[in-house]
């Protein structure tokens, strides 16, 4: 199972990313192979279990029961089952790695990923497949693999880099590959995808010791400049294909998913229906169920956000639920950070992880199988670490 999770990761991007050309079967392949992983990891199998471990497990458990209230079980069961599987992976993660050399491992994301990345660009682009990015004219294409929030797996391995970039053997290789794919998510103007890296990279600068975080920045930008030339013509055609977008003068209070997020809070904290406060409504099948004078959507128009699709498909119970999964993460990262430092390897990934987590959550990343399943992968490791470091000092 252990030598599993350094292969999964790259392996699901890979499919999404060139699925759509093979005609689209390997996806329900994948989809296949990975709930007969976790059923089987859940069955045959006894494993530790955490504090988050048990919080995912009773999210499971309730979402699971509101699941068969749903009025179209095609479209909540798949999408149930993908959430199943991405978050289950926290626990076999937890219980598959027992070493920080095991977690050094996943230092060859640094080259695969990107890798992906780089390829998908060139055969998407370079053949002319799908639409550029936001319909520019000399904009990248990217296909369905790096298209919307699986592009966030791009991040993980940044701030992954963050930790295990030390550890490279062949630094100057993995530098590249990791500024080519940094390059690239900036290419697709995806913004949550590009606040992310900010945000995470501001994170690493404060936690980190600076002069160690510096010897890694100084020439990431350098870098970063010096290929602008290459890249400053599809850059330039997918910021004006999207300016209306990124204007500043646009209203925050405009936006459909800061919409759906008030007029939700706001539908559920009435307590006009006590039943859908509480327990939600068509769990993950919000077609048509949350349109209001105010923000009129069209029935076609699902939630976007994973706090809106949680609070109306759950209730507060569901989003309580998920919320304690977030609270006991940052408990657990505070009491390893004042133990070791915040400054340690493992306090950072933490926090990053923390921080990603709670960022996708208002834009949206739930039933997203291969970026969800990465990061529980990725997460459930370093905890796991945190764990057993914690438990040796007492």
């Amino acid at each position: 199972m252990k030598n599993f999770l350094y292969i999964l990761p790259p392996a699901l991007l890979a499919v999404q990313s060139f699925d759509s050309l093979l005609g689209g079967y390997f996806s329900y392949i994948r989809a296949a192979i990975l709930l007969l992983i976790v059923f089987a990891f859940y069955v045959k199998f006894t494993f530790e279990i955490d504090a988050v471990g048990r919080a995912i497990l009773l999210f499971l458990a309730y979402t699971l029961l509101i699941s068969f209230k749903s009025s179209d079980y095609s479209v909540t069961i798949p999408g149930y089952l993908s959430i199943l599987v991405s978050m289950s992976f926290y626990l076999v993660a937890y219980n598959s790695v027992e070493s920080f050399d095991d977690f050094i491992r996943f230092k060859a994301f640094f080259f695969c990923i990107p890798l992906i990345f780089i390829i998908t660009l060139i055969t998407y682009t370079g053949f002319g497949i799908g639409e550029a990015v936001y319909d520019s004219y000399e904009g990248i294409r990217t296909g369905e693999g790096l298209h919307h929030n699986t592009i966030y797996t791009g991040v993980l391995i940044i701030v992954l880099s963050f930790v295990l970039f030390q550890y490279s053997s062949n630094k100057s290789r993995d530098l590249l590959f990791i500024l080519s794919m940094t390059i690239i998510i900036f290419l697709s103007l995806r913004r949550t995808a590009i606040i992310l890296v900010i945000a995470s990279s501001m994170t690493y600068l404060f936690m980190a010791n600076k002069k160690q975080a510096l010897k890694y920045f100084i020439p990431s930008i350098m870098l970063i400049i010096l290929a602008y030339p290459i890249y400053e013509q599809p850059l330039n055609s997918a910021i004006e294909a999207r300016s209306s977008r990124l204007s500043f003068e646009k209203k925050y209070d405009n936006e459909s998913r800061y919409l759906e997020i008030q007029t939700i809070t706001r539908r559920i904290l009435t307590f006009d229906d006590i039943n859908y406060s509480l327990f939600g409504i068509e769990y993950l099948n919000s077609f048509g169920t949350y349109s209001t004078m105010e923000f009129p959507v069209l029935p076609t128009r699902i939630l976007h956000t994973d706090y809106a699709v949680v609070l109306h498909g759950a209730g507060i119970i569901g989003i309580i639920s998920y919320a304690s999964i977030i609270l006991l993460l940052i408990l657990k990262s505070l009491q390893y950070a004042r133990r070791f430092g915040f400054d340690d390897p493992i306090s950072i990934f933490i926090f990053c992880s923390l921080l990603i987590l709670v960022l996708v959550t208002f834009s949206g990343s739930i039933l997203n199988i291969t970026f969800r399943t990465t990061f529980f992968i990725l997460l459930g490791s370093v905890m796991r670490l945190a764990q057993q470091r914690l438990e040796e000092t007492t």
